[in-house]
């Protein structure tokens, strides 16, 4: 004891008395130890984003989720995927006029991201049909490639530069023609066009009709049980937004499929702005699911994320939001106009700023129960969702109106503040 005594007042001894030098060595040292803490931390929050464990859960393909995907394909689709890759390995810059081409286009004003996207289901067995390559060419706001691209065991939409010169330069020959909505595989055949060019359109159910319709038979899946399997074989994030859907889960503490989630459209029209309780009978949507599980909020204005978030804590303790400052969400079609609803389209540079469109996609998708209201946005983020069947939905499309199941008019039990008896 005496000589610890004794070391210790060595020590002392050896810092006394303080002088301007010792000072800045004894900061020095804890400034060391700060950076390498915060460097060891960001280490370790790279590493779970890099490998986050629950990546096989979610909608895209990864390596665990591969070979249970492909086992669900009837054979039209694995005999176009086979066909699809064969020709796409043969395409070059000297052959390319003799193939046949079936093109989703956005070169001007083409909808928000669920009408240019929505229907991409129904169109692959369009090009099936058809037998012709299904592309995808963006201009507006960005490339899709940007934001989505193809997995490698999928389906090869992308443009080359090489093909997007050849396109333009004979954009105006007789063998180039452009269809409104869906080509019959009639027209197909005798249009004798090489080259079929197709824009966005607005549909609500994304071509199901169509899809039953021409599936092989009425035994093969129908179009909402394979929205799912064929988005996946057509579409996954880049690694940015990925990331992005990884950091967001993480930080929310949810996993895919053990968590309810809501979308609320609260500046569609100037109805939903005059509507005084949309935000809180839509979010009693989101309570009134089974499980007690945490919800998910979504919506399209930052003061509409928080309010539905504070109305939502008063029922739960799980109620989970994205908020941030950053920037506020951005409609795929206008950019900051939308905010200000302006009617001219302007498009922000930085395919970035609308991330977020693509994350709360994925996000709601990523839900075992959705609760939709207004646009094709939440019912389209539903089909890609593993239970399509688990939906409430409180607009009517038929009427064109709101119209809220009585679970929604009414709130369910607040919880016990404490804080008011203390």
């Amino acid at each position: 004891m005496t000589k610890v005594r004794s070391t210790r007042r060595t020590i002392k001894c050896a810092l006394l008395p303080l002088t301007p030098c010792k000072v800045f060595g004894i900061l020095l040292v804890i400034l060391v130890q700060q950076v390498a803490r915060y460097s060891f931390d960001l280490v370790k929050i790279d590493a779970v984003e890099n490998d986050y464990p629950f990546r096989h859960e979610l909608p895209y393909i990864s390596t665990q989720s591969q070979a249970t995907l492909y086992e669900t394909l009837p054979d039209w689709l694995q005999e176009y995927i086979t066909w699809n890759r064969q020709e796409r390995l043969l395409l070059n810059e000297t052959n390319w006029h003799e193939q046949k081409y079936y093109i989703q286009r956005c070169l001007a004003t083409c909808g928000g991201t669920s009408d240019r996207l929505r229907s991409m289901v129904v169109k692959v067995l369009l090009a099936a049909r058809m037998k012709r390559l299904l592309l995808i060419q963006w201009e507006k706001p960005a490339k899709l490639e940007a934001f989505l691209v193809p997995p490698a065991s999928g389906i090869d939409w992308t443009v080359p530069e090489w093909l997007a010169e050849k396109l333009l330069q004979h954009s105006n020959e007789t063998t180039s023609c452009r269809v409104g909505k869906y080509p019959s595989v009639q027209f197909a055949h005798d249009a004798g066009c090489h080259v079929m060019n197709t824009m966005y359109h607005f549909e609500f159910s994304g071509g199901a009709e169509l899809y039953n319709e021409l599936r092989d038979n009425d035994d093969e899946p129908d179009f909402d049980a394979m929205y799912r399997t064929i988005w996946m074989l057509l579409f996954q994030p880049t690694p940015p937004i990925q990331r992005l859907i990884h950091q967001r889960l993480q930080k929310l503490k949810l996993r895919p499929n053990q968590y309810n989630a809501i979308h609320i459209r609260s500046q569609y029209s100037e109805e939903e702005l005059a509507m005084p309780n949309l935000i809180e009978n839509a979010t009693n949507c989101g309570l009134s699911f089974a499980g007690n599980l945490p919800l998910y909020i979504a919506t399209d204005s930052l003061n509409a994320t928080r309010k539905a978030l504070e109305y939502a804590q008063q029922y739960t303790r799980h109620a989970k939001a994205h908020v941030t400052t950053d920037h506020p969400p951005l409609h795929l079609s206008r950019g900051e106009t939308y905010l200000s609803h302006a009617n001219e389209v302007v498009y922000d540079d930085s395919p970035d700023v609308y991330y977020s469109t693509f994350v709360d996609f994925y996000m709601l998708a990523s839900a075992k129960c959705l609760g939709v209201g207004r646009g094709t946005y939440g019912y389209w983020a539903n089909l890609v969702s593993l239970d399509p069947g688990c939906v409430v939905k409180y607009f009517d499309w038929e009427q064109k109106q709101y119209n809220f199941p009585p679970q929604c008019q009414a709130p369910p039990r607040r919880l016990w503040n404490w804080k008011k008896w203390f």
